[in-house]
């Protein structure tokens, strides 16, 4: 079982041993770009190595609700800020997310009943939030690379460019269905998932991964075909 903690800088990530009080340390992912070192892979095994990559596509997920929550608290879009916040009280299993959230909605519930209060003595207006776009790069595997990208709060599809090894460069729209992303209320209607058939990808080949044209790096890229 493999254990995570996240400090300012760095993910450390260690092996939970039966027994043994102080687990073993198998590396560190740094915080800013969030991709999997070539030596914490030689330490995981194939096992560890595909947990390693869920929890950081769900890692993804839980910040890109975070954000979205900034974002629409800060530009005042009261029912999405509540309807975004009851959703992800009643949908994550994080401790400290649910404990977040269920403040947010009770906050907001207050701060709405004193705005409509209030509303009829001025008008203004509220331009939408500009979310960066943002997404992960789940698996490169034999001849098929998948991932998603999202804008939040958007249901638009996004262009996804990959290179391989830096050098062959393929572009496709992320318009795959990926209900899980729905389902946590960063996409609207689901459909920015992607599916790269590579048919001549090798063991070894490096893929990265970037949002058009924002020029955005998916989480988890690059990565290596056939890593452990």
């Amino acid at each position: 079982m493999l254990l995570f903690r996240i400090a300012e800088d760095r993910i450390e990530v260690a092996r939970g041993v039966d027994h043994v009080s102080t687990p073993e340390v198998l590396g560190f992912i740094p915080s800013s770009s969030r991709s999997i070192p070539d030596d914490l892979k030689d330490s995981c095994s194939n096992e560890e190595f595909l947990q390693l990559s869920d929890w950081l596509g769900e890692l993804a997920i839980f910040e890109l609700e975070t954000n979205h929550l900034d974002y629409t608290s800060a530009f005042m879009q009261l029912p999405q800020m509540l309807a975004d916040s009851d959703l992800w009280f009643s949908t994550t299993e994080n401790k400290m997310a649910q404990f977040h959230a269920l403040r947010i909605a009770f906050a907001m519930r207050d701060l709405e009943q004193v705005i409509e209060d209030i509303s009829d003595r001025f008008t203004y207006d509220v331009l939408p939030a500009q979310v960066s776009p943002r997404g992960n790069l789940d698996r490169v595997t034999g001849e098929m690379v998948t991932g998603w990208a999202a804008r939040p709060g958007s249901s638009d599809s996004l262009v996804i460019r990959f290179t391989i090894n830096d050098e062959i460069e393929f572009k496709i729209l992320a318009d795959h269905p990926r209900p899980d992303v729905m389902e946590k209320g960063i996409h609207k209607n689901g459909r920015c998932g992607f599916r790269l058939k590579v048919p001549d990808l090798a063991t070894g080949d490096r893929v990265r991964a970037f949002i058009e044209p924002d020029e955005i790096e998916l989480l988890n890229s690059p990565a290596i075909c056939g890593a452990n």
